[in-house]
């Protein structure tokens, strides 16, 4: 029976040529996903409202942080309370009440969007397609729309200087109930 070592030039020889196995794999799949989000974001798509609201955001950035503060604490005061009434049990019953009825830590709040007829591109790499049932609230002192889930509460906030221009866009862009 005949076996060999590796000497340390094989070893980096193999270690070079798996990285640059992961090195290709990495750059295709980063240029198919950039090509697939500029296939989303350059849709034929009409644009019907842009926007850079990063100043806006950074302005209600503390807020938001708080927002998101409150809204872990009130998860795990509610887990801890299904945990002393139901044991193990309470798991199960917090994973089905945090994915239909609690409200989200973290709000998507992107810094540019564009309002097109097909949905709102987010950052320009995300298409995020309104759905029916979804409503609309402004806040006019804090310069935001918030798109709000039936049951699980705000999933958007856009950050716009003109919030009833985007509520009149976006209420065109929800599909109607039959």
């Amino acid at each position: 029976m005949c076996s060999f070592v590796l000497g340390p030039s094989h070893k980096k020889k193999r270690e070079d040529t798996r990285r640059m196995n992961h090195a290709k794999f990495y750059l295709h799949h980063r240029n198919y996903r950039k090509m697939r989000v500029n296939a989303v974001a350059d849709m034929t798509a009409e644009v019907l409202y842009e926007v850079d609201a990063t100043e806006l955001k950074a302005e209600d950035r503390r807020r938001r942080v708080v927002r998101s503060i409150l809204v872990v604490t009130f998860q795990v005061a509610f887990i801890l309370v299904l945990v002393l009434f139901l044991g193990m049990l309470a798991l199960v019953v917090f994973l089905v009440a945090m994915y239909t009825v609690l409200p989200n830590a973290i709000v998507p709040t992107p810094s540019r969007y564009k309002l097109t007829s097909q949905g709102v591109v987010l950052d320009e790499r995300v298409m995020f397609s309104l759905k029916r049932g979804q409503r609309l609230r402004p806040n006019e002192g804090r310069k935001f729309v918030s798109v709000l889930h039936r049951w699980r509460g705000e999933v958007l906030r856009l950050y716009t200087p003109d919030p009833n221009r985007v509520i009149t866009i976006l209420d065109q862009l929800i599909p109607k109930p039959k």
